[in-house]
C-alpha cells in the first residue's frame, strides 16, 4: 500500500490478513484462494479542502500484491501482465466545516 495521490500519511496499519490477529505486512495465498486485508486512512484537515458539498476531495491510494515463486528461490512474479498485480482504491472526503 502507498500513497498514491493522497497527502502524505494517508496510509498506516496496513494489514495484509485480516483474519490473524494483530497487523500482517505480508501473506501467503495458495493459488486460487483469495484474502481479506484492511487499512487505516487517515486525512488532516489542513490538507482537505471542501468547496461545494456536491464537490468532495478526491485522490486515490495504491494497493499491489506480488506473486513471489518458491519453487524458483523466492523470484518475482515474470507474468505476462505484472503490472495487473496493482490497482488504485479511490478515496471521497468531505469536510463539512469548510461548507
Amino acid at each position: 500500500m502507498t500513497n498514491g495521490s493522497c497527502p502524505k500519511g494517508t496510509v498506516s496499519q496496513v494489514d495484509a490478513d485480516a483474519g490473524i490477529a494483530g497487523l500482517q505486512a505480508t501473506t501467503t495465498i495458495e493459488r486460487g484462494r483469495h484474502v481479506k486485508g484492511s487499512f487505516v486512512a487517515t486525512l488532516r484537515l489542513q490538507d482537505v479542502t471542501t468547496f461545494s458539498s456536491g464537490i468532495p476531495f478526491r485522490c486515490a491510494v495504491n494497493a499491489e500484491a506480488d506473486v513471489v515463486d518458491p519453487d524458483l528461490v523466492n523470484a518475482p512474479d515474470d507474468g505476462a501482465n505484472p503490472e495487473n498485480n496493482a490497482t488504485s482504491i479511490d478515496l471521497e472526503v468531505s469536510d463539512r466545516n469548510d461548507l
